[in-house]
């Protein structure tokens, strides 16, 4: 995804030790081992945290060079100031609270760290979040196949605006850059998916094929910079010294 673009170019210079946290498929953690693979000094290390079993195992198939550890956003098991940043991209939204991984970030950071976030938008079309919006139909239509797991948020796929993402960070870490981008446009694409293949085809496998479409109109058009009308939005801020009491 473009998020995953702009959080590896807003990695501060000196950046050698990332965990890419939630990494899914494990696509953004190569990425950024291939970024910071740059022959001078010190090799990178890069390792990918991610809870679903299914993941970490495609994951360490695709890419055996690289670590990727089954584990919770919440309880990271890695010491304390292991790593220059942090990537937590689409992952806050689908937590029960948001406070614990947070946290668990703070610790595992180095002093000055950078934490890359993103998360869905709170801006004028969040109400058509394809997610939330098929949660809604199928609580109604029951007949509909139930959402993966990493796909369901708790109970709800959450959106912020900034402000929200400033008291959530408030103390441990101060927002330093700001992107707003995409307007939503893949919604409505990834809502007729879901309900062709978990509806009519009931069939888990068609989605899981047929949603790179999805991904990549939700791709090109969070290539766009689109202010207070955005659906994404991406945060870099550094860590505090000292945590809230």
């Amino acid at each position: 995804m473009a998020r995953w673009t702009r959080a590896i170019s807003w990695l501060p210079t000196d950046t050698r030790r990332v965990l890419d946290d939630g990494s899914a498929f494990g696509f953004a953690t190569v990425r950024v081992h291939r970024a910071l693979q740059s022959g001078r000094g010190q090799a990178p290390l890069v390792v990918g945290l991610e809870y679903d079993a299914r993941y970490v195992n495609r994951a360490r198939r695709s890419y055996p060079w690289l670590e990727f550890v089954r584990g919770k956003a919440e309880e990271l098991p890695f010491s304390a100031g292991a790593f220059d940043a942090v990537l937590l991209l689409d992952v806050l939204e689908h937590l029960p609270s948001e406070e614990p991984a947070l946290a668990e970030v703070w610790r595992v950071l180095r002093p000055g760290g950078a934490l890359l976030t993103s998360v869905p938008y709170l801006g004028p079309l969040a109400w058509a979040d394809s997610l939330n919006v098929y949660g809604d139909l199928r609580r109604r239509l029951p007949f509909l196949l139930p959402l993966d797991a990493t796909e369901q948020g708790c109970p709800r796929h959450r959106h912020y605006s900034v402000a929200d993402l400033d008291i959530l960070l408030s103390g441990r870490f101060q927002i330093e850059r700001v992107a707003r981008t995409g307007l939503g446009l893949a919604e409505p694409i990834n809502l007729a998916l879901l309900l062709l293949c978990r509806g009519l085809l009931r069939s888990g496998h068609a989605y899981n094929a047929l949603r790179y479409l999805y991904y990549a109109v939700h791709l090109a058009e969070d290539l766009v910079p689109a202010g207070r009308w955005g659906y994404n939005l991406t945060v870099r801020a550094r860590r505090l010294d000292a945590a809230p009491c």
